[in-house]
């Protein structure tokens, strides 16, 4: 018998949440939650299909992923800081198995390709959360807010004052205590069947299923955010890509736009470094927004995500 599962990671970070979404909303049904850092740990006597998407990894040494997990490589990204670590022997045999792997960013795919692994660009996958969520976009009613995500103070402070006033203020950070808390009960393999797979009492099993329902409420509530801004300014990549795929105009402002993980993203974003927007801040169309560029280019890719994870997951 064959499981549907999806991933999520136990970190202070919001994004991460929503990625688990992105990938959730394809599943049949949410048979499993594994957890990113563990993949290696899961024991399961059903095959458990799995879309492996995000960013991998804080441990490195548990990879590769179980026999037990059937994957789809999609919207995969390695983090540079542990990418020799991660791609042993071992691990590159295992990602042959499954080529070709759908990279989230070009970094990502040159880096397996240099590695003798058949990749490509695929973009990443919270581009198509209007494709289960589209129920979050109010398409009545005016927008009236803009939403500010996590941009730093010295970049704040240069917008337009009538900007501000209009501004509803967000942040994709979990608070430090939930998220320790969170892995104190359970630092290993979990999900929504535990029983069956991972000896465990009912009072621990009760919290975290509670604690994982929370933190995807709380992407939701995010994403129905992004949904219905008249403009989105972030520095959050995932604010901005979720955002875009709801059609919601985005400012993305970040220190670094040389990061590995916007490689081939930043195509479909308005972009500034920080120095660039507080030259040109007083040039945007702040009463029409810029629409988000590169749209034909976007609906293909946003087709291709979707339909390779229609296919992985329907039943035989």
């Amino acid at each position: 018998m064959k499981k549907y599962g999806f991933i999520m990671a136990l970190t202070e970070n919001l994004g991460d949440d929503i990625q688990a979404l992105a990938a959730k909303q394809f599943l049949p049904r949410a048979d499993v939650i594994l957890n990113r850092e563990f993949l290696n740990q899961v024991n399961s006597k059903d095959t458990i299909k799995t879309i492996m998407n995000g960013w991998f990894t804080h441990r490195p040494d548990n990879w590769p992923p179980s026999s037990n997990i059937e994957p789809l490589f999609l919207s995969f990204h390695i983090s540079p800081h542990i990418a020799d670590k991660l791609l042993s022997r071992k691990t590159l045999e295992y990602l042959k198995k499954y080529e070709p792997i759908g990279c989230r960013d070009e970094y990502t795919r040159d880096l397996l390709e240099s590695r003798g692994i058949n990749a490509y660009f695929s973009g990443c996958l919270t581009l198509t959360l209007d494709y289960g969520y589209n129920h979050l976009k109010n398409h009545k009613k005016q927008k009236e807010y803009i939403l500010i995500v996590d941009l730093d103070d010295y970049t704040t402070k240069h917008l337009p004052q009538h900007i501000l006033r209009r501004s509803m203020f967000a942040s994709h950070t979990h608070s430090k205590r939930s998220v320790k808390l969170i892995q104190k009960i359970l630092p290993h393999t979990f999900r929504k069947a535990l029983r069956s797979i991972f000896p465990i009492n009912d009072k621990i099993l009760s919290s975290i299923e509670l604690s994982f329902e929370k933190r995807l409420k709380l992407a939701e509530i995010q994403l129905q955010k992004l949904a219905n801004a008249q403009m989105v300014i972030t520095s959050r990549l995932h604010a901005a890509l979720p955002a875009i795929s709801f059609g919601t105009p985005v400012i993305f402002v970040h220190e670094n736009l040389n990061d590995p993980r916007f490689t081939g993203l930043l195509k479909y974003i308005n972009h500034y470094n920080i120095s660039e927007f507080k030259k040109q801040v007083n040039e945007i169309d702040w009463e029409n927004p810029p629409q988000n560029p590169s749209q034909e280019e976007l609906r293909k890719l946003k087709s291709d995500l979707i339909n390779k994870c229609l296919e992985f997951v329907k039943d035989i």
